[in-house]
């Protein structure tokens, strides 16, 4: 009879053979910046999530009630309200509002319903001099306030009370391009909420020196966390992208949590390795096959491959150089100065409760994730 001793491993100590994605900071050919060495990991725990979180009415019901209506939520774009009277229609939930530019240059945000029966002042965007019911004609001015009323002698209790005469307005914060919106009155500043995000794009991955080249909108028969999450890790790669395995590090990707910062996650997966699931891969196997996907430059039999690696060199490093050379020729931008991790690496940061974007020059996305109108859609 034998006996096997193991040691215990404590919850979040475990790891996957390989480079972690700190240790691919420490080897890389520039410096890296220093938001990307912030990481920490806060283990939470082995217990199960209700499948009700995923299924129940009830449940998406308290969402709608507690959650979408106290939380800072990407409404819009900046670039999308350039004029007075420009405005964005932001569904969410049961609730919508109207993401207006004033004619003083700031941006507001008020509930998308006449105060008279409720009816919704607009079912797109677009650009108007102010807002009237298609209802009973009730119009209101960009700033909310109650600009006409048809037989207004018939409603003198309501013109007669700014109170009573003014959209509801939710809170409006703008950072980097992006504008935020939040329901609820008394919810805590965006600056305050989202101080993690705020200071690790504050130099590095600025947003507003970029613009946007394309808005998708997908409806995806699923609840919305389902949907988020598996944009949030990396243990996904092996089964549903195995052709990037050859040249993504996806058991040794990097998740953090700051203990001072509940609202901000980080996921970080490194590019230009090969994935521990596999057996040993030369570098030049790592580089062809990271080319072959990203620039469709795959290596033809019998020719040498479209780019060497080298004594003494990593497919990482040359593939780090490739991209900066032919992104800055295409964009007209100086990137020598960006590391290898900025150039290759997937850099998904998160901002409770549905806003992503992406840091770093090669994965310039943000994501945004709103509910369906029942909890599987």
């Amino acid at each position: 009879m034998s006996t096997d001793h193991e040691q215990p491993v404590s919850i979040g100590a475990a790891r996957s053979p390989g480079p972690s994605v700190q240790d691919l900071h420490r080897a890389d050919t520039r410096p890296v910046p220093r938001a990307l060495l912030d990481e920490s990991y806060v283990p939470q725990g082995e217990a199960d999530v209700p499948k009700s979180r995923y299924t129940s009415a009830a449940f998406a019901a308290l969402e709608n009630e507690f959650m979408w209506t106290t939380t800072w939520q990407l409404a819009c774009l900046a670039d999308e309200l350039r004029q007075p009277g420009d405005h964005v229609v932001y569904d969410v939930a049961d609730q919508s509002l109207l993401v207006t530019r004033q004619r003083d240059g700031s941006i507001r945000a008020h509930h998308n319903a006449c105060l008279h029966r409720g009816t919704k002042l607009r079912d797109t965007d677009g650009r108007v001099a102010s807002f009237r019911c298609p209802f009973h004609g009730w119009r209101w001015d960009l700033d909310g306030s109650l600009a006409e009323v048809p037989a207004a002698w018939d409603f003198p209790h309501i013109t007669c009370d700014p109170t009573r005469s003014c959209l509801p307005e939710a809170q409006v914060a703008e950072w980097q391009g992006f504008v935020f919106v939040n329901l609820d009155p008394a919810a805590p500043p965006f600056e305050d909420v989202a101080a993690k995000l705020i200071d690790h794009f504050s130099d590095s991955f600025r947003y507003d020196n970029r613009y946007c080249t394309f808005h998708a909108v997908k409806e995806v028969p699923a609840n919305w966390k389902v949907v988020m999450e598996a944009f949030s890790e990396g243990y996904h790669s092996i089964a549903t992208h195995p052709q990037i395995v050859e040249f993504a590090g996806d058991a040794n990707s990097e998740y953090s949590i700051w203990p001072d910062d509940p609202y901000v996650t980080r996921f970080v997966n490194g590019f230009g390795i090969q994935s521990p699931h596999l057996g040993p891969l030369s570098e030049q196997q790592i580089l062809d096959a990271y080319l072959a996907f990203s620039l469709r430059m795959p290596a033809k039999a019998g020719q040498p491959p479209v780019a060497e690696v080298g004594d003494g060199r990593t497919a990482r490093e040359v593939a780090a150089e490739l991209f900066r050379a032919g992104m800055g020729a295409r964009y007209g931008a100086d990137l020598s100065d960006y590391s290898d991790s900025e150039m290759l690496d997937a850099h998904l940061y998160h901002l409770f409760p549905a806003f992503a974007p992406w840091a770093g020059i090669g994965q310039p996305l943000v994501y945004r994730w709103r509910p369906g109108p029942t909890p599987d859609t």
